[in-house]
């Protein structure tokens, strides 16, 4: 049983993908892959073929997207940083060290397949949460030590008295969480 060609619809679906994707130019060689050597013509593939390649071009792209977030995440988080050509380098370097090290997956950003990458998206958008409370939790304490000098220098001890107790309670704290991971290991 002979299987329909394709779509106009494919066809228009599958050229904005090569196009989005910077990849018009190995056309030729993609639809050569995916018809199993028959052609190097998209107008010729079945539907079935041209399908695949859009899913194939569809998922490329969402993976694209994924690992920009991931870079995204991990420049706000001050693992990477700047962005000139050796920069880039050595970030994807960090990045994929990271991700071999300590990833939940154990593979390079370049290699993993797309519900890797969404597994590793999940990790490093934990990694932006505690980064970003632990900023908040910073901020909290320089608002505190500042509200502090205040009140000591207009000589309000009683709020100075309070504010010094706050302090005091969550740099214990602090410490104390610290101290625990020291201990543990």
């Amino acid at each position: 049983m002979k299987s329909n060609g394709i779509t106009p619809g494919q066809l228009k679906k599958l050229h904005t993908l090569l196009n989005q994707a910077g990849l018009m130019k190995h056309k030729a060689e993609l639809v050569y892959s995916y018809s199993g050597g028959r052609i190097a013509s998209s107008r010729e593939l079945t539907s079935t073929e041209a399908r695949a390649l859009i899913a194939y071009l569809d998922s490329n792209d969402e993976r694209r997207k994924i690992i920009r977030c991931i870079w995204r995440l991990a420049f706000d988080c001050g693992i990477i940083y700047d962005s000139d050509d050796l920069d880039m380098s050595i970030n994807a370097g960090k990045i994929d060290v990271f991700c071999k090290t300590r990833g939940t997956v154990k593979k390079a950003l370049s290699i993993q397949n797309l519900s890797e990458l969404k597994r590793t998206h999940r990790q490093f958008e934990s990694i932006y949460k505690r980064c970003q409370e632990k900023k908040q939790k910073e901020q909290y304490i320089e608002d505190l030590r500042e509200a502090l000098r205040i009140c000591t220098e207009n000589e309000e001890y009683e709020k100075s008295s309070i504010l010094y107790k706050e302090l005091e309670l969550i740099t214990t704290k602090t410490k104390g969480k610290r101290n625990e991971r020291v201990s543990i290991k």
